[in-house]
C-alpha cells in the first residue's frame, strides 16, 4: 500500500515538474526566434589565435553596444541581440583595430565573422626634461662660496 502511494507520488510530482517546465523551454525558444546572434574566431595574420582582444559590436541608431572580450581559444559570441545592421570593431594589442560596418543580422540569424588582425606598429616615445648646468667656460678655476658661520665653526 506504501508503495503503490509513493509511485503514485512520483508520477504526480514528475508531472507537476514538465508542467511548469515546458513553457520556460518554449519561451527561450520563442527568445530566439525573435533575437539573433554573431560569433567568430579572432586570428592573428598566421592563423593563430588571439586571446583577450576586445570585441565590441554597436548600433548607433538604436544605441546598443555589446561588448565580450575573446576567450583562450579566440573565439567570441554576441546572442540575443534585436534584428538590426550593427558595426564589429575588434582591438588588440600589437595589432591595428579591425573594423567592419553593415554587418545584418536577422532575427533568428546565427552569423559567423572570423576576424584576422593585421600587425600594427609599437611606437615609443621617450622624452628627457633636464637642464643643462652652469659652466664657466673663461676659465678652468674651481670655486665656492663659503659664509662667515662655516668659517667660525672650523675646528681649529
Amino acid at each position: 500500500m506504501a508503495l503503490k502511494s509513493l509511485s503514485r507520488l512520483t508520477v504526480v510530482a514528475v508531472t507537476a515538474m514538465f508542467t511548469l517546465l515546458l513553457p520556460c523551454t518554449r519561451l527561450q525558444s520563442q527568445t530566439r526566434a525573435f533575437t539573433a546572434s554573431l560569433s567568430g574566431t579572432v586570428t592573428d595574420p598566421s592563423g593563430s589565435v588571439l586571446s583577450g582582444a576586445k570585441v565590441t559590436l554597436t548600433n548607433s541608431e538604436q544605441g546598443i553596444t555589446r561588448t565580450y572580450t575573446t576567450d583562450a581559444t579566440g573565439a567570441y559570441t554576441l546572442s540575443l541581440l534585436p534584428p538590426a545592421t550593427y558595426s564589429l570593431q575588434v582591438a588588440a594589442q600589437g595589432f591595428k583595430t579591425y573594423k567592419q560596418d553593415r554587418i545584418e543580422l536577422a532575427a533568428g540569424q546565427t552569423a559567423d565573422q572570423p576576424v584576422t588582425m593585421t600587425v600594427g606598429s609599437i611606437s615609443e616615445r621617450v622624452e628627457v626634461t633636464a637642464e643643462t648646468p652652469l659652466v664657466n667656460a673663461d676659465n678652468a678655476n674651481i670655486s665656492s662660496d663659503i659664509s662667515a658661520r662655516q668659517v667660525v665653526e672650523l675646528p681649529l
